[in-house]
């Protein structure tokens, strides 16, 4: 029976439209937020469950294997061999379910496809990597405060039904059960591509018929569909790594690093300047370093030890450095995401951030440990806090687009900045893994001052190689040959 759209809700989506070579336009309906919110908690239930799965079978085998009985309930004491292979899985399974699955599937997770939707791109294609794996990063913000209160909020406002994820991504929700994408061949040669532009002409002659005719038809709905799945495949080629990585590397980095390069000094001298601020308030009031200090570092550092002694004796090298970039991945996105609020999430990260290293440089001078505090960070600290400075400066950048959006709009200038400066943050992980081996590898090593200082500074020499364009500063510092005269007209 036909659907009207005065009684069903479904019919009332908006149209996600794309122009054809035919004249005809491809159209997806676009999910709202029941649908999106029906995909996730079925999405919830089944990682929940699997997480459950794995803690069970994990937590059964641990109680037997030490002798006692069969249980769920976690050791008093856990160890190594608890939080390797129970702990740390669950974790994984729960928090990596959405971007694992939706990057293997493109788009799609077992709640989508339950629910007949997926993830496209604004112009109904299919996303890469890049953008699935960013929207994923938003989850932070959308999940926030509760029950993705903002993602939710953010899905009813929007006109797309987008969560700030999309927004940022570029990307959105939209019905597909999946049968429209059956049969459409893979461009491999000229015949697969005139079959394709045979059956495009076709359904495109008899979707315009039943446009009109019959608009609200279930076989209208069939054509609309399969109409847009040969659309796409004529209209959108795959992009290979190697396009990829070209594009990066010569186009996309590149213009990343110049806008961020008046941020990033702006960012690295409020750090010094917050850090100078902390030393001076613990050296005149030495009682506020109560507020930077837990009472057991600083009774350590009152015994004559830096509470960075004996950290190899806690974990060996390895894990110590997973442990020190976990960390600092955590605080580098939480700078960023803090810098779209106007730029002044990024003060508010910098500065604290900041003021701590200069309390507590202070307290480790006051009690004659300043020249064991720098020996400590000097291998590892100009160049991370050069990488966290950048993440922070990133963050600023999309908080400025926000704040002077130009002739865009605020969200069309959200998503431009978010994606420009999403560049970055494989780059500077990157950088943060060299800082995190280099603190669990040379700064926690009995290794000579000016040895660690020349690692220190060979990392920031790398750092700062990577995140900013030299070859735009020399070119712009090289005199230009003067612009040939034109020929004189006879």
């Amino acid at each position: 029976m036909p659907r009207d759209a005065a009684t069903d809700p479904d019919l009332l989506q908006p149209l996600l439209r794309e122009p054809s070579a035919t004249g005809v336009e491809a159209r997806l309906r676009v999910a709202g937020a029941g649908a999106r919110a029906h995909a996730f908690m079925v999405d919830f239930y089944i990682r929940v469950a699997l997480a459950f799965a794995w803690y069970a079978a994990g937590a059964v085998l641990h109680s037997t294997a030490a002798g006692g009985e069969a249980t769920l309930r976690p050791p008093s004491d856990p160890d190594d061999w608890w939080t390797s292979t129970v702990v740390i899985p669950v974790l994984v399974i729960y928090l990596l379910y959405h971007p694992v699955i939706e990057v293997l599937l493109r788009g799609l997770t077992p709640g989508k496809r339950f629910a007949g939707l997926r993830i496209a791109t604004l112009d109904g294609g299919t996303p890469g990597a890049g953008p699935l794996l960013l929207r994923n990063v938003f989850r932070l913000i959308d999940s926030a405060p509760v029950f993705y209160g903002v993602g939710l909020l953010m899905s009813v406002v929007n006109r797309r039904g987008q969560r700030l994820g999309d927004l940022a991504a570029g990307t959105l929700l939209v019905y597909d059960d999946g049968k429209q994408r059956a049969g459409v061949p893979r461009r491999g040669g000229f015949v697969a591509v005139d079959a394709l532009l045979a059956e495009h002409q076709e359904v495109s002659r008899r979707l315009a018929l039943a446009r009109v005719r019959a608009p609200a038809h279930p076989d209208t709905e069939a054509l609309e569909a399969r109409h847009a799945a040969l659309h796409l495949a004529l209209r959108h080629d795959p992009q290979t790594p190697r396009q990829w990585l070209d594009r990066l590397f010569e186009q996309t980095l590149p213009r990343a690093t110049r806008e961020l390069r008046p941020f990033l000094g702006a960012t690295l001298l409020g750090f010094v300047l917050a850090a100078l601020a902390g030393y001076g308030l613990v050296t005149v009031e030495p009682d506020s370093i109560r507020l930077f200090a837990s009472p057991e570092m600083m009774q350590q550092v009152g015994e004559g030890r830096l509470w960075t002694q004996g950290l190899l004796g806690i974990a060996p090298a390895s894990v110590l450095s997973g442990m020190v970039f976990a960390n600092n991945l955590v605080v580098a996105l939480v700078a960023w995401l803090l810098g779209f609020l106007f730029a002044i999430g990024t003060i508010y990260a910098i500065g604290v951030n900041g003021v701590m290293v200069g309390a507590l440089f202070a307290l480790s001078a006051a009690n004659g440990l300043g020249g064991a505090f720098l020996d400590f960070v000097v291998a590892h600290g100009p160049a991370e806090i050069f990488c966290l400075c950048a993440a922070g400066a990133a963050g600023a950048v999309v908080g400025e687009a926000l704040a002077r959006p130009g002739e865009a709009t605020r969200a069309e200038a959200f998503s431009a900045a978010v994606r420009r400066t999403a560049a970055l943050l494989p780059v500077i992980g990157g950088l943060l893994v060299m800082c995190a081996l280099i603190e669990g590898y040379v700064s926690t090593r009995d290794w000579p001052f000016t040895a660690k200082a020349a690692v220190g500074f060979g990392a920031l020499a790398v750092s700062v190689s990577v995140l900013v364009d030299w070859r735009e500063l020399f070119a712009a510092s090289r005199p230009r040959p003067p612009t040939p005269a034109a020929p004189a007209s006879r």
